[in-house]
């Protein structure tokens, strides 16, 4: 998030997710009190792979690509949204926030939702009394960002409608390495996804699928 930092790099003999084996692959070496744990898989561990998050049962897990366009059982009930592919990210453009039109990437490795300065001031000029909280976004550097956190009243995902999403702003690398800093855009970290019940990600058909929270 914060910016590009020279980092050694280190080769592991092999990385097995679900089915697939990747050997010899080069990782970045970086210290585990950024990371949160012992290692990030990134994109090009997932290739041909469907993450299935699964926020009601506390589950995540990997598993091959769909293979055709046939539901299986798990997804029955799912809303599916076919996305762009940028740099290897899956971009979904048939988003708004607050009525203006925005550009979604889909980011599994980010805590928090995160927007551009586009789409803030965007924000604020539909709706100026917009209450604004300042934070600061720490990343796998351990660089710090500081950034606007404002709650967005509504934002729509396809045919999704999502109410009172918290997003904080800031023009963070990530926009400028996918070539969005003049477009109003988005990252969907894991606190907007949270708000479904489960989420699958596919990487290789390009969709996401999204099942509602049950209703009491």
């Amino acid at each position: 998030m914060g910016g590009e930092r020279d980092v050694r790099i280190v080769t592991i003999d092999s990385v097995q997710v679900s089915s697939n084996t990747a050997r010899d692959v080069r990782a970045a070496a970086l210290p585990a009190r950024n990371l949160g744990g012992d290692g990030l898989l990134g994109i090009d561990s997932l290739k041909g792979q469907r993450i299935i998050m699964d926020f009601k049962a506390m589950t995540m897990v990997v598993v091959p690509s769909s293979k055709n366009d046939a539901s299986p059982l798990e997804d029955q009930g799912m809303i599916v949204v076919t996305a762009k592919t940028r740099l290897g990210q899956l971009v979904m453009v048939d988003a708004d926030a607050n009525g203006q039109k925005v550009w979604v990437v889909v980011d599994t490795g980010a805590e928090n939702s995160v927007g551009n300065s586009r789409l803030k001031r965007l924000m604020i000029k539909r709706n100026s009394k917009l209450p604004v909280k300042t934070v600061e976004m720490s990343d796998v550097l351990g660089k710090r960002t500081p950034a606007d956190y404002i709650v967005v009243d509504n934002m729509r995902v396809g045919n999704i409608a999502m109410k009172n999403s918290p997003i904080a702003f800031a023009d963070a690398h990530p926009f400028k390495l996918f070539d969005l800093t003049g477009k109003p855009a988005m990252l969907l970290g894991m606190e907007g996804l949270r708000s479904f019940q489960r989420v699958s990600v596919d990487f290789s058909s390009r969709k996401i699928k999204f099942l509602l929270p049950e209703v009491d």
